[in-house]
């Protein structure tokens, strides 16, 4: 039964997410093969200046609407699937709570995975221009041997890998947490959705402001490391505190994740009341 809520969600959600992101990917190659491959004109046409920003300006602020279209279609959703008049029907299903929290966190992390991929990929795009990569292979090169290392606190290798982990895990939870927010709204007989809605921007300011704060900490105390980039052009303060800031920031998105989809499961199971 879970494979069955699981494809039946994935159809669901991808009647309105696939079209929504057809147009990056479109806009991805626009700017690869109409700006980037002709940078050398910013400086003599004024015009084409005006037209490259105006599309990189439309294009990460698409990209941005995209990422946060793909969770919201999944809260209102599961909203729309479990909590309102659609509801009753789901919850007749020879299926338990556990299937149905499982179908629709599969179907949250996949999709969040694949707004990520779909994200990276139109970056990607944006930036293959042999121009571009030459340009960015030449700046790397410029930079010291131990860069990396000495401002981050962390090769770029690592770097890479902790992003990466980072991201998967927030596709994770994210669904976890959504759902979490939602059922606890359903414990309340007036403002559900407004409750749900406040539950889960307390828990992203939270985790903003630890990391804030853990990173603030960490630049205050290691102030004085900037000497090591003194009278280059770097001689900013370093952030040595980078790996510190990825694995609290994946922690603490597990650990809410956890506590969601565990919260989603007993709620589900002892306290949903669809009146």
């Amino acid at each position: 039964m879970l494979k069955k809520l699981f494809v039946y969600d994935m159809r669901a959600l991808s009647k309105l997410l696939i079209i929504a992101h057809i147009p990056l990917i479109l806009l991805a190659f626009l700017l690869r093969f109409t700006i980037v491959d002709a940078l050398s004109h910013l400086e003599t046409n004024d015009s084409f200046a005006i037209l490259a920003g105006a599309l990189l300006v439309l294009f990460f602020c698409y990209l941005a609407v995209v990422a946060f279209l793909t969770e919201v279609y999944f809260a209102y959703y599961t909203y729309k699937n479990l909590f309102s008049d659609q509801g009753y029907l789901t919850l007749t299903l020879p299926a338990t709570p556990a299937q149905q929290v499982g179908a629709k966190v599969l179907s949250g992390t996949t999709w969040i995975l694949i707004d990520q991929i779909v994200i990276y990929l139109s970056c990607a795009i944006c930036i293959a221009g042999t121009n571009t990569m030459s340009l960015i292979l030449d700046e790397m090169q410029k930079l010291p041997k131990d860069f990396f290392q000495s401002f981050f606190g962390m090769s770029f290798s690592e770097i890479i890998a902790y992003f990466m982990g980072s991201t998967l895990i927030s596709a994770i939870t994210a669904p976890c947490i959504i759902l979490g927010a939602l059922c606890l709204g359903q414990l309340f007989s007036k403002n559900r959705i407004l409750i749900a809605v406040v539950t889960y921007f307390c828990y992203y300011f939270l985790v903003q402001i630890v990391a804030s704060g853990y990173m603030g900490y960490q630049m205050a105390s290691t102030a004085n490391s900037a000497e090591i980039f003194a009278g280059t052009p770097y001689a900013t303060t370093p952030l040595p505190g980078m790996k510190g800031l990825f694995i609290l920031s994946t922690i603490l998105c597990a650990a809410f994740g956890v506590f969601g989809y565990f919260f989603s499961n007993w709620c589900m199971r002892k306290k949903i009341n669809l009146h």
